[in-house]
């Protein structure tokens, strides 16, 4: 991959992210893996989604100057966890209930093969792109993007990754990227940060939870969607308010 493919980020891809206020978090858009039109999912951690009611206000982070606001439709106030406890992902559904064109702004959700693995070995050398909440509050609107390289699996569980960017709060749930084979993929999900101690002193990583685990989450969630819901789209029950 050259300099130029590896260090230009797809606006597409800044624009699936989301930032939810409400609890302080961030997380992305998913598509839905069958025909439910307009439908995606909203994953984060399991803590930033667990008082989720139909009442939450999820806010995408884009530039100041597109600004606009869009209609997010909850299929229900479900909640959808990893179905092991000790991993920190959810994820609920929405349904966009307004058209917005999409020369003026775009707002794709990730596909599946996003949570492919790439062909290309993956070294503490990769490059990595994290889309994470800003940095204050008059950045709100403006994603932070930072590009970093892995860190060695210093990890005390195998679910987990360390990265080097020392993110800003409310960076958990935000989708770490990572360049290979000339495009992106969902390396994993920020669950926290952690100080690690050495005689040269301590130093802030980033903890992520790896693709597979965001990828077991999504189908778990389908499977369970299905069996409340069938695969015939339902009316949506309260619209809560996305600001673009």
């Amino acid at each position: 991959m050259s300099e130029t493919q590896d260090t230009k980020f797809p606006k597409s891809l800044i624009q699936a992210t989301v930032c939810i206020s409400v609890f302080g978090g961030t997380g992305f858009l998913c598509s839905f893996p069958f025909d439910y039109p307009d439908t995606f999912f909203v994953v984060s951690n399991k803590h930033v989604l667990t008082n989720f009611t139909e009442k939450t206000g999820i806010f995408p982070s884009c530039p100041p100057n597109e600004y606009y606001k869009r209609t997010l439709r909850p299929l229900s106030n479900k909640v959808y966890s990893h179905p092991d406890k000790n991993i920190d992902l959810a994820c609920v559904v929405a349904s966009q209930s307004i058209y917005v064109p999409p020369e003026r702004f775009d707002l794709p959700p990730l596909t599946w093969d996003y949570f492919t693995k790439p062909q290309t070995p993956i070294s503490s050398s990769s490059k990595l792109t994290v889309v994470g909440s800003p940095k204050d509050e008059s950045q709100f609107y403006q994603p932070l993007i930072q590009e970093e390289h892995l860190v060695c699996d210093i990890s005390l569980k195998d679910h987990h990754l360390a990265i080097k960017p020392h993110l800003n709060r409310g960076a958990s749930g935000s989708p770490v990227f990572i360049g290979s084979d000339r495009r992106f993929f969902v390396l994993g999900v920020v669950e926290r940060k952690l100080c690690i101690e050495k005689q040269e002193g301590n130093f802030w990583v980033s903890i992520i939870i790896k693709q597979r685990y965001v990828s077991e989450l999504l189908k778990y969630a389908t499977e369970s969607f299905k069996q409340h819901h069938g695969t015939t789209p339902v009316p949506p029950r309260k619209t809560i308010y996305v600001k673009l």
